[in-house]
């Protein structure tokens, strides 16, 4: 019986540790986020037409990206154009596989990594991130969006969307880790 007590509190001790999000301590007093550095990685699956320019370039990409996190930042009321001495700053990394069907006309489910650290001067006071998940819309949304993808046509003017999605999910996320 103690056996199993144990086993218990320790199991529950470590959902416990699991459940923990990092957050940016009270004590950082911060109160807004500058984007001092975004690097976009879009990386392709092997499919896309070569000389295509149809689909946004790594360029343009990576400006709708930040275009789209500073949307969120500033939804939030946690932007800053600048650097100040209560402002942190956000390095954000983003691995994008664009996955064409095998006609390389349509798209896929994206392949997503992200990693966002937070400074405060050279102290960084908060590194997170997530590896290798895809995007998800809300019920509706989902089924709509894996109706376009099993009859290939999600394409160009779909993958702002999934843009956005990813913008909003960081900056949601980032959010809910400042200690306040």
């Amino acid at each position: 019986m103690y056996l199993k007590v144990l086993f218990l509190s320790f199991f529950v001790l470590l959902a416990g540790c699991a459940g923990q999000m990092k957050k940016i301590p009270a004590s950082a007093e911060i109160s807004a986020f500058h984007l001092k550095e975004v690097t976009v990685n879009l990386i392709f699956n092997g499919n896309e037409i070569p000389g295509d320019t149809t689909f946004a370039s790594q360029e343009e990409f990576a400006k709708n990206f930040e275009d789209d996190l500073v949307k969120y930042l500033k939804e939030q009321n946690i932007y800053s154009a600048s650097s100040r001495e209560d402002v942190a700053e956000l390095y954000i990394t983003l691995d994008y596989t664009r996955n064409y069907t095998h006609n390389g006309k349509a798209l896929i489910q994206p392949y997503v990594s992200h990693n966002v650290k937070v400074y405060s001067g050279d102290s960084e006071l908060l590194s997170f991130g997530v590896s290798n998940y895809t995007t998800k819309y809300d019920y509706f949304t989902q089924f709509a969006v894996v109706t376009q993808r099993l009859a290939y046509e999600w394409d160009q003017e779909d993958e702002p969307k999934e843009i956005d999605l990813i913008s909003k999910t960081i900056i949601n996320d980032l959010k809910e880790r400042i200690d306040k």
